[in-house]
């Protein structure tokens, strides 16, 4: 089919703009300034202290590509970069994984990366986790196969470092850093059955997000339980465009009577005992704010089977 000389010129000069942008990576672009790091500033931390004495914290590498793991001697301003940008790049990809935060073994063998997060009401607290093995540079995403991404939330390490735990999808899992290996500590996780983390009203109230911790022998996770089950659904109308839109919201009523019922269980690492009950509050009324931490301190009748 012959083009008409007219629509040819003008098929042109359309075009040649568009390749233009493709094959000149000095122009300012949308996709440039808001899914690069081409403009973003120079900034400090995350950091996390070495025994030491030195602290490391992401630096931009001096390519340009990615951020260097670098370790810090606050004495002398000194610097070492400890794993280069290059070594966080997954299999099958080209860009080293963007590193929103990270976390070392307590023998400083492996570091936990959390990357791709996404925000959960006010703050960015699922995303992946990655595990890197310090001595071998191996990297592997943490999940398995049936994790979706951006699905995990506040993942650590076991005292041992052997094992990582983390909530998806309101259950808790431990992964097995050897093999891969992942248990289901919890199977009754809905939209209203809420393990390891919180609901949107703790969330705002008290700051409260993260719901689980190791006990210190590695044996134990202590972790809260939400029932949210007694909670309305309210609808909301959004009338700002020009076809109103409903969405459902729940709905908390001041004076204790939004149907939260609380709990915090003590749970082995491995999923063939059911957990033990530490505290319950059966009511509807009232708060429990922060108590997780002091479920690890409970008596050895509290302690569940070995994890393995």
């Amino acid at each position: 089919m012959r083009l008409h000389p007219l629509a040819a010129t003008f098929a042109i000069l359309v075009g040649a703009p568009a390749l233009a942008a493709q094959q000149d990576s000095s122009l300012v672009t949308l996709e440039r300034l808001f899914n690069s790091e081409d403009f973003s500033p120079d900034f400090f931390g995350p950091a996390r202290w070495l025994r030491d004495s030195g602290y490391t914290t992401f630096e931009r590498a001096p390519d340009g590509r990615g951020r260097d793991l670098v370790r810090t001697d606050p004495a002398t301003g000194q610097k070492q970069v400890l794993l280069a940008a290059a070594k966080l790049i997954p299999t099958g990809d080209s860009v080293p994984l963007r590193v929103e935060n990270f976390t070392f073994s307590t023998d400083g063998q492996r570091v936990l990366l959390y990357t791709n997060s996404k925000r959960v009401w006010r703050q960015n607290t699922r995303g992946d986790y990655w595990v890197l093995e310090v001595a071998t540079g191996k990297l592997r995403k943490l999940g398995g196969s049936e994790a979706k991404p951006s699905t995990l939330m506040f993942a650590k390490f076991s005292p041992q470092a052997d094992r990582v735990a983390y909530v998806r999808e309101n259950n808790l899992y431990v992964e097995r850093l050897k093999d891969g290996k992942i248990t289901r500590l919890t199977s009754d996780g809905s939209r209203t059955t809420i393990n390891g983390t919180f609901d949107w009203v703790y969330e705002e109230e008290f700051d409260d997000r993260d719901g689980f911790r190791w006990s210190p022998d590695g044996k134990r996770i202590a972790y809260w339980q939400l029932d949210a089950s007694g909670v309305r659904d309210f609808l909301l109308i959004n009338r700002s465009g020009s076809v109103p839109q409903g969405g459902d919201h729940q709905l908390f009523l001041p004076g204790g009577r939004s149907g939260r019922r609380r709990r915090q269980d003590a749970l082995a690492g491995d999923a063939g005992r059911s957990p033990q009950h530490l505290h319950r509050t059966n009511g509807v009324g009232g708060h429990l704010e922060r108590g997780g931490a002091a479920a690890l301190q409970s008596p050895a009748e509290h302690s569940a089977a070995d994890a393995g």
